[in-house]
């Protein structure tokens, strides 16, 4: 049910211009001219001291219901990086969450790690990377005995 809704919200016209126009050129197209922090106190807490157009606020009704919890899911053994020498808090724990996520991934499901392919897209230091090699270390020693 929630993908469906989302998938409809996502493929409304209104949203569609919104997500794919420029700020500074619009074209004419559906942009309020609505000051963003009025719409930024509508989106925190429902309710405005000044007119929003009834679109709009339909659209922000629509996103506060459709928005996943931010609360950080809780993840039994979570993996460490061999090193955190330059990596802010934040950056441990993305890298040990998301690391800790796909090695978990690729047990579970019993994928075929010779057909194996992850790719990381973070900032080009391949910290998520590295963890998850270091972690499925096994199958890549033992591939690489059969070379």
């Amino acid at each position: 049910m929630y993908l469906v809704a989302n998938r409809q919200f996502l493929c409304h016209k209104q949203v569609q211009v919104l997500l794919s126009s420029h700020p500074n050129s619009t074209d004419g197209q559906f942009v309020p001219d609505v000051h963003w922090p009025l719409l930024v106190q509508f989106y925190r807490s429902g309710e405005s001291n000044q007119a929003i157009p009834k679109e709009l606020a339909e659209m922000i009704d629509q996103i506060r219901y459709l928005q996943l919890p931010r609360d950080p899911i809780h993840m039994e053994g979570i993996l460490k990086p061999p090193s955190e020498v330059g990596m802010s808090p934040k950056k441990i724990h993305e890298v040990t969450r998301m690391a800790t996520y796909v090695v978990r991934l690729v047990e579970v499901n019993d994928l075929p790690l010779d057909q194996l392919r992850i790719v990381d897209v973070g900032a080009g230091q391949v910290r998520i990377v590295l963890k998850i090699y270091s972690s499925l270390s096994y199958f890549f020693r033992d591939i690489s005995r059969g070379l």
